[in-house]
């Protein structure tokens, strides 16, 4: 901004606004604080005309007294108009500023009026008026230097006429005009912080709306609940949807619930790559996933592997909708099956529980991984390789629900359920890597188990 820029800028501040988006919304905003400065202005000015008659002309003993009450009670007339203006019109009217500006420039020629009638002696009282004049109505540098010469050049014949010198004039004129200055050289700070608000404003709303995007595309690449928690965050804590996401997916070790279910035969099926895949695997895939996270969980798929955790703080409502999406995967297997054209899909659904690190465990770059890790996660895949075992395999069904021992002991839910305790030492099955567990739990996924599932999740 040049040093002529800078002036102009300073005289008439609103300038910066020109050509802006909020030049109307200022205009609204000063137009709402000169109505509000204007509706109690002008009741002071008719109050203190009244009561100086009464209390001041009246006492001195003025004369013609008659003459002073015309004089103040036309000024509080004058005052009163005004004020009904304000009062009703006053936030309508194009021209709001002009009522206040012939009333206040009434006041202060009256000043002068008054020193022909009274004496010299209050002459100081007209400039004062000018003064306070320019403050009250809100002018610009510009617009107070333009109020102070009409208002004093239209005053100068009765200071004259009252015999104030031509020195005292000019002296009060430059002072006034000084101070009104002064007092109004914050006009043009007033309009840079509003420009500096509303940039900010902006700024503010850009960034929310950059957050909502980023939230909105993340969405797709990230599971349904850690989704809805990143929303939550963003909205009650107030953190931005990046910083949201590193408090959320923050490792941390928890008790939690994990499913996990593989495609016995992924591997000999997928000869037939496009029947099998796509028109089997891919969309029961989906749908399994989709079960799962409508029980709150948080799914991971790896190839036709389905893996979930469910990390809530109540490790009750953890086992019960693991169980739920568990018997859930095993109709949407056994529905597909059904339908389907190509071949089979035989799958088993193995729960487990216990402590496990939850998280992403791969940092924020391209190696982000949602999983879980610890006990109950390595015992569902050593689980998994057992029931490849023919001694095993024999005594399940596709579609069995195969829970830990721990799982079954622990959960409400499972020991109301039609099951099966398979005792591993009969079959002669050792689990690798956990040779100390020495039976699991078969839970054929019929109507009634089903149901009971349902009816209790309903309950709570």
């Amino acid at each position: 901004m040049t040093t002529l820029e800078r002036l102009l800028a300073w005289l008439v501040p609103r300038l910066q606004l020109s050509g802006t988006r909020w030049e109307l919304e200022w205009d609204a905003q000063e137009r709402r604080s000169f109505v509000t400065v204007a509706r109690v202005v002008f009741p002071l000015v008719t109050i203190v005309s009244v009561l100086h008659f009464y209390l001041y002309d009246i006492p001195m003993g003025l004369e013609p007294i008659e003459r002073w009450m015309k004089f103040r009670f036309a000024i509080a007339f004058a005052a009163v108009m005004a004020f009904l203006f304000y009062l009703y019109w006053g936030l309508d009217s194009r021209r709001y500023r002009v009522p206040a500006y012939l009333v206040l420039w009434l006041v202060c020629c009256s000043q002068g009026l008054a020193m022909v009638w009274y004496g010299q002696q209050t002459w100081i009282f007209g400039f004062i008026l000018v003064i306070a004049s320019t403050i009250v109505l809100r002018l610009s540098p510009l617009g107070s230097i333009v109020f102070c010469f009409v208002s004093i050049g239209s005053s100068i014949p009765f200071y004259l006429s009252a015999g104030l010198s031509a020195p005292d004039i000019a002296t009060g004129s430059m002072v006034s005009l000084a101070i009104a200055l002064l007092s109004r050289s914050s006009a043009m700070s007033d309009v840079e912080n509003f420009l500096l608000t509303q940039q900010n404003v902006d700024a503010q709303s850009r960034i929310a709306e950059l957050s909502s995007e980023l939230a909105d595309r993340t969405k797709a690449f990230v599971p349904r609940e850690i989704a809805a928690r990143v929303d939550a965050s963003v909205r009650v804590d107030k953190r931005s949807v990046v910083d949201a996401y590193i408090e959320i997916l923050q490792p941390a070790q928890k008790e939690v619930t994990c499913l996990f279910s593989d495609i016995r035969g992924f591997t000999r099926n997928s000869e037939e790559l496009t029947a099998f895949i796509g028109e089997s695997v891919f969309p029961e895939l989906k749908a399994c996933s989709n079960a799962i996270e409508e029980y709150h969980g948080i799914p991971r798929k790896v190839g036709d592997l389905i893996f979930a955790y469910f990390d809530s703080e109540s490790t009750e409502d953890n086992d019960k909708r693991a169980l739920a999406a568990a018997f859930e995967i095993s109709r949407i297997n056994r529905d597909f099956n059904r339908t389907s054209s190509s071949k089979q899909i035989k799958r088993y659904i193995l729960v487990s529980c216990g402590p496990a690190v939850v998280g992403n465990i791969g940092g924020f770059d391209s190696s982000i991984e949602i999983t879980a890790l610890g006990p109950p996660v390595n015992f569902l895949s050593r689980l998994d390789e057992a029931t490849k075992v023919e001694r095993l395999s024999l005594r399940l069904q596709p579609g069995d629900v195969l829970v830990s021992k721990n799982y079954y002991e622990r959960s409400h839910l499972a020991n109301q359920l039609t099951l099966e305790m398979l005792d591993l030492d009969d079959i002669g099955i050792v689990i690798r890597d956990f040779p100390s567990e020495r039976s699991v739990v078969r839970i054929p996924c019929s109507d009634e188990n089903y149901d009971l599932i349902q009816r209790n999740l309903s309950e709570h």
